[in-house]
Protein backbone atom coordinates (compact mmCIF):
# COMPACT_ATOMS: atom_id res chain seq x y z
CA UNK A 1 0.00 0.00 0.00
CA UNK A 2 0.92 3.45 -0.37
CA UNK A 3 3.19 5.50 1.89
CA UNK A 4 0.59 8.03 2.63
CA UNK A 5 -1.97 5.37 3.47
CA UNK A 6 -0.17 4.10 6.18
CA UNK A 7 1.25 8.10 7.47
CA UNK A 8 -2.56 8.40 7.28
CA UNK A 9 -3.55 5.29 9.57
CA UNK A 10 -0.98 6.12 12.76
CA UNK A 11 -2.15 9.46 12.55
CA UNK A 12 -5.91 8.43 12.61
CA UNK A 13 -4.82 5.82 15.35
CA UNK A 14 -3.12 8.51 17.46
CA UNK A 15 -5.89 10.61 17.07
CA UNK A 16 -8.82 7.92 17.50
CA UNK A 17 -6.39 6.04 20.73
CA UNK A 18 -6.75 9.57 21.97
CA UNK A 19 -10.59 9.76 22.06
CA UNK A 20 -11.11 6.21 23.26
CA UNK A 21 -8.36 7.41 26.24
CA UNK A 22 -10.43 9.88 26.79
CA UNK A 23 -13.74 7.87 27.33
CA UNK A 24 -12.43 5.81 29.48
CA UNK A 25 -10.84 8.33 31.70
CA UNK A 26 -14.27 10.12 31.50
CA UNK A 27 -15.71 6.95 32.77
CA UNK A 28 -17.58 8.34 35.29
CA UNK A 29 -19.42 10.95 33.14
CA UNK A 30 -19.13 8.77 29.77
CA UNK A 31 -23.14 8.26 28.45
CA UNK A 32 -24.09 5.57 25.94
CA UNK A 33 -23.32 7.56 23.07
CA UNK A 34 -19.55 8.28 23.67
CA UNK A 35 -19.13 4.69 24.67
CA UNK A 36 -20.73 3.22 21.82
CA UNK A 37 -18.75 6.32 19.88
CA UNK A 38 -15.31 4.97 20.80
CA UNK A 39 -16.48 0.91 20.16
CA UNK A 40 -17.16 2.41 16.09
CA UNK A 41 -14.09 4.17 16.11
CA UNK A 42 -11.88 0.89 17.55
CA UNK A 43 -13.42 -1.42 15.46
CA UNK A 44 -13.06 0.78 12.16
CA UNK A 45 -9.46 1.74 12.80
CA UNK A 46 -8.91 -2.33 12.96
CA UNK A 47 -10.75 -1.92 9.49
CA UNK A 48 -8.47 0.87 8.23
CA UNK A 49 -5.41 -1.23 9.65
CA UNK A 50 -6.58 -4.32 7.71
CA UNK A 51 -6.96 -2.00 4.26
CA UNK A 52 -3.52 -0.32 4.65
CA UNK A 53 -1.66 -3.30 5.58
CA UNK A 54 -3.36 -5.92 3.60
CA UNK A 55 -4.03 -8.04 6.34
CA UNK A 56 -7.74 -9.81 7.22
CA UNK A 57 -7.90 -9.34 11.07
CA UNK A 58 -11.36 -9.80 10.27
CA UNK A 59 -12.00 -11.57 6.89
CA UNK A 60 -16.15 -11.21 7.34
CA UNK A 61 -17.42 -8.53 4.92
CA UNK A 62 -20.74 -8.22 6.83
CA UNK A 63 -18.38 -6.73 9.25
CA UNK A 64 -17.14 -4.19 7.42
CA UNK A 65 -20.65 -3.66 5.67
CA UNK A 66 -21.97 -2.79 9.56
CA UNK A 67 -19.26 -1.12 10.19
CA UNK A 68 -19.24 1.05 7.36
CA UNK A 69 -23.14 1.90 7.96
CA UNK A 70 -22.45 2.57 11.41
CA UNK A 71 -19.53 5.29 10.68
CA UNK A 72 -22.33 6.97 8.00
CA UNK A 73 -25.05 7.23 10.39
CA UNK A 74 -22.76 8.33 13.19
CA UNK A 75 -21.41 11.22 10.94
CA UNK A 76 -25.05 12.18 9.80
CA UNK A 77 -26.23 12.30 13.29
CA UNK A 78 -22.84 14.43 14.33
CA UNK A 79 -23.89 16.46 11.87
CA UNK A 80 -27.19 16.75 13.03
CA UNK A 81 -26.76 17.45 16.41
CA UNK A 82 -24.47 20.73 15.13
CA UNK A 83 -28.02 22.46 14.16
CA UNK A 84 -28.89 22.34 18.04
CA UNK A 85 -25.90 24.51 19.55
CA UNK A 86 -25.40 27.66 19.88
CA UNK A 87 -22.06 28.76 17.66
CA UNK A 88 -23.89 27.28 14.35
CA UNK A 89 -21.21 28.08 12.30
CA UNK A 90 -17.98 27.51 14.17
CA UNK A 91 -19.44 23.83 14.92
CA UNK A 92 -20.30 23.20 11.36
CA UNK A 93 -16.67 24.51 10.44
CA UNK A 94 -15.16 22.29 12.78
CA UNK A 95 -17.09 19.44 11.75
CA UNK A 96 -16.81 20.13 7.99
CA UNK A 97 -12.93 20.15 8.68
CA UNK A 98 -13.44 16.81 10.55
CA UNK A 99 -15.46 14.97 7.87
CA UNK A 100 -13.03 15.81 5.03
CA UNK A 101 -9.91 14.48 7.25
CA UNK A 102 -12.03 10.95 7.79
CA UNK A 103 -13.19 10.83 4.03
CA UNK A 104 -9.65 8.42 3.33
CA UNK A 105 -11.24 6.40 6.86
CA UNK A 106 -14.51 5.93 5.33
CA UNK A 107 -13.35 5.03 1.99
CA UNK A 108 -10.85 2.14 3.57
CA UNK A 109 -13.86 0.66 5.33
CA UNK A 110 -16.06 1.18 2.34
CA UNK A 111 -13.32 -0.55 0.21
CA UNK A 112 -13.05 -3.75 2.62
CA UNK A 113 -17.01 -3.79 2.45
CA UNK A 114 -17.82 -3.26 -0.52
CA UNK A 115 -14.48 -5.15 -2.07
CA UNK A 116 -14.67 -7.44 -5.69
CA UNK A 117 -14.42 -11.60 -4.90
Amino acid sequence: MNWKWKVYFWIAAVMVGAGIVSVIVKAGDANFSLIGSAVINALSLVGLYSYVYNKALIPYRSVWIFTFWLLMTQEVLGLLEEFKGEFLLASLLANLITTIFMIPYYLAIFRLAYRRK
